[in-house]
């Protein structure tokens, strides 16, 4: 029997600048991206929510500041079996590095609003890694699994 590997594909790039004012221009290319592929719509509320966090994350902390240096995100898919996929979200900036195990959430007990970005990312996904770019800045890879909702057409 010949096993076969399931067949990735990457269905979209969108690259902004690293201002928030540009955030929903990659919320409704991923929202749109997401509806295309099926996916229930509260998973891909979630799904948008943890890219959003990423993206206001990568400004405020790597960035330190809204600017003209570019956020790029790449979003594909994977069908791991006729009733499974799997999305991939890669985003790249050119910011600060830092080592992942920097990378943490507050403490949940702390009562304060912002600071929970981290904790929203990892909550929603199914796998994260931050990964430093050997030309500067850093690497989110978010992995999320997913049944498609039948459609109604």
């Amino acid at each position: 029997m010949i096993e076969q590997t399931p067949q990735k594909h990457e269905i979209m790039t969108v690259r902004i600048q690293a201002c928030p004012e540009q955030i929903c221009i990659v919320r409704a290319a991923v929202n749109k991206t997401l509806e295309m592929l099926h996916m229930d719509p509260d998973i891909a509320a979630k799904v948008i929510l943890a890219v959003d966090e990423a993206l206001t994350n990568i400004i405020r902390h790597s960035y330190e500041k809204p600017c003209h240096l570019p956020i790029t995100l790449t979003l594909g898919n994977q069908a791991n079996a006729p009733d499974r996929q799997t999305i991939t979200i890669t985003i790249l900036d050119q910011g600060k590095q830092v080592h992942p195990d920097q990378i943490k959430s507050r403490d949940l007990d702390e009562i304060r609003p912002g600071g929970l970005g981290v904790h929203i990312i990892q909550s929603v996904m199914d796998h994260v890694k931050y990964t430093p770019r050997p030309q500067g800045g850093m690497q989110l890879t978010m992995t999320k699994n997913f049944t498609p909702v039948p459609t109604t057409e």
